[in-house]
């Protein structure tokens, strides 16, 4: 056995006894993932885990994760406006992206949330920013929650 393979093996039989940060029992991507990074005292947040939560919402709005399914707008008015919505969230979230990472903390705060995907929150976060009443967004929650299909679908009756 070289030593390559040697460190190689030694690397991930470390990995799984990491305390790193990012090391929870939650799934990347969910919201449980998201309050597990939120330490139970935000005072004393170290600045690397800031700077990691800010990154998140960072990439986030350069569209990593988040964005409208495909759906020609002419045809639908309600789609259209709600694509228009999209678009002024987006636009004051390139502006300021750091509140996403407040508002992130708002939703996923909400336990019913922890299961419901962070790209899923964050559309929510830039429709609502955008103007799309809190109604429609709980009712897309609700959907979300109940892991069903159609977040989106029932927002249309909003516009």
């Amino acid at each position: 056995m070289n030593a390559r393979t040697l460190t190689i093996a030694v690397a991930f039989l470390l990995a799984g006894a990491s305390t790193l940060m990012g090391q929870t029992p939650s799934l990347f991507g969910k919201c449980s993932f998201w309050q597990d990074q939120r330490p139970a005292d935000a005072g004393a947040m170290p600045e690397f885990l800031k700077a990691y939560r800010v990154g998140f919402a960072h990439a986030f709005v350069f569209g990593t994760l988040g964005d409208l399914p495909p759906r020609e707008p002419e045809a639908d008015p309600q789609w259209a406006r709600l694509q228009s919505r999209y678009n002024e969230g987006l636009i004051e979230a390139l502006q300021r992206p750091a509140f996403l990472v407040d508002a992130f903390d708002q939703k996923c705060g909400d336990y019913r949330n922890r299961r419901v995907e962070l790209g899923d929150i964050g559309l929510l976060i830039l429709l609502e920013v955008g103007g799309v009443p809190s109604q429609g967004i709980e009712r897309a929650l609700e959907i979300l929650r109940a892991g069903g299909e159609g977040a989106i679908a029932a927002l249309l009756p909003f516009q």
